[in-house]
């Protein structure tokens, strides 16, 4: 099996985490911070389907999303890696979070945002869209500036 799954010289490990049994929280961070809009966090609890065989919470593979309770402990995490998240230039990240521990940290295009509104009643999106037009009149002020920079402008 080790063979077959690094056939091109790498693999990845994950740490089994049982708790994950139970899903994850999917806790969006913009600008290295958690993702708040009108006192509301950007946030959804991912589980999968009672009696699923696939023991992924990913929403592609059938899971559903629910709403999240955010802890001070989900909060904690993301404040630890808030400031790696800045110094690699992440704009917007989806951190998947089971108990006190990140199990993945999403960057391409971390989904779940229209749940999260959905569930809290506010326009994540609105927030979103604004912080872009704030990253675009700053990039005008400051056109020798580089991408890194740009993507953690508030």
């Amino acid at each position: 099996m080790i063979e077959a799954v690094s056939r091109e010289g790498y693999c990845i490990v994950q740490e089994c985490l049982p708790d994950a049994i139970h899903g994850d929280t999917r806790l969006f961070l913009l600008n290295g911070e958690s993702f708040q809009y009108r006192g509301k966090y950007a946030a959804i609890h991912r589980r999968r389907r009672t009696g699923d065989a696939d023991i992924r919470s990913n929403l592609t593979a059938g899971a559903i999303a629910v709403p999240a309770r955010v802890t001070p402990t989900m909060l904690e995490v993301a404040e630890r890696i808030g400031p790696r998240l800045k110094q690699d230039g992440i704009f917007f990240a989806g951190v998947d979070v089971v108990g006190d521990r990140i199990m993945e940290v999403n960057v391409q295009s971390p989904g779940g945002l229209v749940d999260a509104e959905k569930f809290e009643g506010v326009s994540f999106s609105t927030a979103f869209l604004e912080a872009i037009e704030r990253k675009l009149a700053w990039r005008l002020e400051h056109p020798e500036a580089g991408n890194r920079e740009l993507a953690t402008v508030g």
